[in-house]
């Protein structure tokens, strides 16, 4: 009898041994499996990116990438950087997760520039293409206003703070946009429209130009990683 015991706790300690071992085995299974699928999707998404940018390379027209991740936008023709405008703060909510080009629909601002906005124009040259900035255009821009995309996408840019009124401004818009994004979302679904934003702060300046260079039908690429 105590040898049949011995036996059995044996027998009870190698079988648990075995089952720690396979559930280990499966834990580790799963998450490679996991992390495989994770980067054969983040390979699908960067080429879905590459692929979009080269159409609008194409293209001798002006486009932007929005990348979140370096919290840069990039203004870009022919596949090559003219500009590189710096994001102080980023917030998204609900962004798609195609990487596919939004045109600009419309801008809206509170104070509408005071000239007639020149959309603006492309020089080209047989080595490089130029894109210039008039200083005297650019202080008539605003840097507080909205750039409407397609499929619901709200783009909000805001100045970087600066002093205490601007920090308690920036404070209550970021309040409003906590309280209304739910609503706008909510009400989006009900009427069948896609609803998302992505509110940005940049430098005074740096606002002032992407709305400047930013016009109706523009096209952009949301780079979300």
């Amino acid at each position: 009898g105590a040898f049949g015991c011995k036996d059995h706790d044996i027998l009870m300690r190698t079988s648990f041994k075995l089952v720690l071992i396979l559930s280990l085995l499966s834990i580790a299974i799963s998450a490679a499996t996991a992390v495989v699928a994770d980067e054969i999707q983040d390979l699908r998404y960067e080429n879905e990116v590459l692929e979009s940018e080269l159409a609008l390379a194409q293209k001798a027209q002006v486009y932007f990438i929005f990348n979140l991740k370096d919290k840069k936008i990039y203004l870009k023709t022919r596949g090559a950087t003219r500009r590189e405008l710096p994001i102080d703060q980023i917030k998204g909510w609900n962004l798609p997760l195609s990487a596919r080009p939004h045109p600009l629909l419309k801008k809206s601002s509170l104070f509408k520039p005071r000239r007639e906005e020149i959309e603006p124009k492309q020089k080209e040259t047989a080595a490089t293409d130029k894109f210039e900035i008039d200083a005297l255009e650019l202080d008539d821009m605003p840097s507080r206003y909205n750039l409407i995309l397609d499929d619901g996408l709200v783009v909000t840019v805001r100045p970087k703070p600066v002093g205490i009124l601007s920090y308690l401004e920036s404070g209550a818009s970021s309040l409003g946009l906590y309280v209304s994004r739910p609503m706008f979302t909510l009400w989006g679904h009900l009427s069948k429209r896609p609803y998302s934003s992505l509110y940005i702060s940049m430098e005074k300046t740096d606002a002032q130009s992407l709305y400047w260079s930013f016009f109706e039908g523009s096209q952009s690429i949301i780079y979300n990683p």
